[in-house]
């Protein structure tokens, strides 16, 4: 059978596994996963001739269980070590991007609510490519009342302000965000791909109708 294509973990480097133990989890799992599947087609393509069909078939059937088993108690471990790494990545960001608002902050607020939602965009793009902290604090993290700028556009530029502060530390967020993609993937897959092992064995019209 034809193992799906979202339980190859080679997207996830051997660099990016050992800076994230999150990231570790979810190539182990998807690479065990990958493996198990494999060793159940190479059984199943192997015929015990002294064995008659109903035991090579019970044993097929016994192999893929364990492996159903396997993999589905190791998702919820490899989604909290996943979790886990995600949020001290983001905390270490937070960190070195903090803002903290001062005297002036209510009165650079103010300026950009009485600008052109053009011009507001344009000013506060500047203050990120400037660094300009003094504004940044006063203004990214400020509600749209008292700004004028939409949550999204504020969002855009705190991702793009912490980004030239701390790019390493972005990029590696955003693998976590592939790898919780790819893992929720894999999970939904499970199922029928080891229903389909289990072809040609009692077991498959039961697992076809679970």
């Amino acid at each position: 059978q034809e193992i799906p294509d979202a339980f190859n973990a080679n997207w996830i480097s051997e660099e990016n596994a050992k800076a994230s133990p999150g990231l570790a989890a979810v190539r182990s799992f998807l690479g065990s996963a990958q493996t198990m599947f494999g060793e159940a087609n190479m059984r199943r393509s192997i015929v015990d001739v002294y064995q008659t069909q109903a035991a090579n078939a019970r044993d097929i059937e016994n192999l893929v269980g364990k492996i159903e088993q396997r993999i589905f108690d190791g998702v919820a471990p490899t989604r909290r070590a996943l979790a886990d790494s995600k949020a001290s990545i983001q905390s270490n960001i937070d960190n070195i991007s903090a803002l903290k608002p001062d005297s002036y902050a209510a009165e650079i607020r103010a300026a950009f609510k009485m600008m052109q939602p053009e011009a507001a965009q344009s000013a506060l793009s500047e203050a990120v490519d400037r660094n300009d902290v003094q504004t940044l604090a006063a203004v990214l993290d400020a509600p749209t009342l008292t700004t004028g700028l939409s949550a999204e556009l504020r969002a855009a530029l705190k991702n793009r302000y912490q980004t030239r502060l701390a790019p390493q530390q972005m990029e590696l967020l955003a693998e976590h965000e592939k790898a919780e993609q790819r893992l929720e993937n894999a999970e939904r897959l499970i199922l029928s791909t080891t229903t389909a092992l289990y072809e040609g064995t009692g077991k498959h019209k039961q697992a076809q109708e679970t």
